[in-house]
C-alpha cells in the first residue's frame, strides 16, 4: 500500500513547547535523534521513578531544500486511516497501538524521572506512559518530531520534559446527609455527579446500604473537582460543603422551617384573645369599685 504523505507544519505538532538539550545544526538527513522525557509531579516538581514509557516510531520525514517537512506513515501506522494533521492525534493513535498491539521500544525513568531513548531515526514519534507508579497518575500521551527546527536552525536531541507532568493520585468520598424533622421521610436514594471542570466524569446512586456515601480512588489530584445532585427530592433543597476531597450534599427539608414559622400563630392568636377577656373584665371591676 503506498503511504501516505502529508506536509505538516512544525507548530501543529505542538513540539515548539519542548526543552532542546543541544545546539542548533544544519538539516543532515543521515543523523540520527534522541528523545529525553523527565517525568515530575505536577506541583512539588518530585521526580516520578521507575515509571516505563513506550516510543513508538510513527512516520519518516523528509525535509526539502526549502525546509518544508513531509511525513510518510510507517509500515505499523500506514493502515490507521488517522489523518497526521487530526488535532487529536495523540488521543486516537493511543487508541491504535492498544487495539493493533504495536510495538515500541522501551525505556524506563531513573532516579532523576528521566528516561532517554536514543540512536532515533528521524521522524515523528508517539510516546505514553504503559506503566504505572503508585500514588501517581500515568502522563498525558504526546508527539515528538525528529529534528526540531528553531530560529537558529535543526535540533537533533529533544527534550520533552515540560508537557509531562504528573498528577498525584488521591482518593475522593462523596457522601449525603438529610437534615429532616421526625415527619418528613427521606427518598430511599438519590444520584450524585462528580464533576472535574465541569465535566462529569462519576456517577452514583447513594442509598442506605452504601451508607450514603461512595468513595472513589486512584483519583488525580486537582483543585476542579465538585458535585451536584441530579433531581433533589421533592420537599427538600440541597447545599454543598468541600473540605480537602470530602465532598457532602445534605438535603434539608424545607418542611422544617415553614413549620417553624406557622405554629405560633394559633397559640399567639388564643393568647391574645385571653389577654383581652381579662383585660375587659378589670375595666369592670375596676368601674364598680368607683361607682
Amino acid at each position: 500500500m503506498h503511504r501516505k504523505i502529508i506536509t505538516l507544519c512544525m507548530t501543529v505538532l505542538l513540539i515548539l513547547s519542548c526543552s532542546l538539550t543541544s545546539f542548533a545544526q544544519d538539516h543532515n538527513s543521515k543523523k540520527t535523534g534522541s528523545i529525553s522525557v523527565t517525568l515530575t509531579e505536577q506541583y512539588d516538581k518530585e521526580p516520578i521513578i521507575g515509571a516505563e514509557l513506550s516510543v513508538y516510531y510513527v512516520a519518516t520525514v523528509h525535509i526539502d531544500a526549502n525546509g518544508t517537512s513531509s511525513y510518510a506513515y510507517t509500515d505499523a501506522f500506514e493502515s490507521s486511516g488517522i489523518e497526521l494533521d487530526d488535532p487529536s492525534l495523540a488521543v486516537k493513535l493511543d487508541a491504535y497501538v492498544s487495539e493493533q498491539n504495536v510495538q515500541a521500544t522501551k525505556i524506563t525513568t531513573d532516579q532523576n524521572g528521566t528516561a532517554t531513548c536514543e540512536d532515533l531515526s528521524l521522524g515523528l514519534y508517539f510516546i505514553r506512559q504503559t506503566g504505572t507508579v503508585d500514588g501517581f497518575a500515568p502522563c498525558t500521551p504526546f508527539m515528538v518530531t525528529l529534528p526540531v527546527k528553531n530560529a537558529e536552525g535543526y535540533v537533533y536531541d529533544v527534550n520533552a520534559s515540560p508537557k509531562t507532568e504528573v498528577a498525584r493520585l488521591t482518593s475522593i468520598t462523596v457522601k449525603k446527609v438529610w437534615n429532616t424533622d421526625a415527619s418528613t421521610e427521606a427518598a430511599k436514594s438519590v444520584t450524585v455527579q462528580l464533576l472535574k471542570n465541569g465535566t462529569v466524569i462519576k456517577t452514583a446512586t447513594l442509598n442506605a446500604q452504601n451508607n450514603w456515601q461512595v468513595i472513589y480512588t486512584d483519583m488525580p489530584e486537582s483543585d476542579a473537582y465538585s458535585i451536584k445532585e441530579v433531581n433533589v427530592p421533592q420537599g427538600f433543597t440541597a447545599t454543598y460543603q468541600k473540605n480537602g476531597y470530602v465532598f457532602t450534599v445534605t438535603n434539608t427539608s424545607t418542611l422544617i422551617q415553614t413549620g417553624q414559622l406557622t405554629w405560633p400563630i394559633p397559640v399567639l392568636a388564643i393568647g391574645g384573645m385571653l389577654l383581652i377577656a381579662f383585660g375587659i373584665v378589670l375595666l369592670r371591676n375596676k368601674r364598680k369599685t368607683n361607682a
